[in-house]
């Protein structure tokens, strides 16, 4: 089997409808698009794709930058980097309140992370 990457231009139209219809209420203001192969006879092949696409508004820059510096000044004593705010925010579609908490959720998985690898350091080092 081979694998290979496709970039898809696609522009959804204005008077487009989400898929209200959806049982998964995060879907249901995505859009389901289908794409599939065909030959030079234009016949099709191989399987459809099924995929979710979400618009998102479009956000000025000034914006996300206040909202990430926002993030770094009201949280002087945890120490959150720029990087981290702008993460956080491009994940939560720039919300404050669930960056800050998707913030605290990566540190709490690093830190586990973390503490897991070193016991199995310190495990790996007794049996030795």
């Amino acid at each position: 089997m081979t694998e290979f990457t496709v970039t898809i231009p696609i522009k959804i139209r204005a008077d487009t409808i989400p898929n209200e219809d959806c049982k998964n209420p995060e879907e249901k203001d995505s859009y389901l698009l289908l794409f599939g192969m065909l030959n030079r006879k234009g016949m099709s092949f191989g399987e459809t794709i099924h995929v979710n696409v979400k618009v998102l508004p479009k956000v000025d820059d000034t914006i996300i930058f206040t909202k990430a510096k926002k993030i770094i000044d009201s949280n002087k004593v945890d120490k959150v980097s720029f990087e981290e705010a702008m993460f956080a925010l491009n994940e939560s579609n720039f919300d404050e309140d669930k960056a800050i908490e998707l913030i605290k959720k990566m540190r709490r998985y690093k830190a586990e992370k973390f503490n897991q690898d070193q016991d199995n350091i310190l495990f790996s080092a007794d049996k030795e």
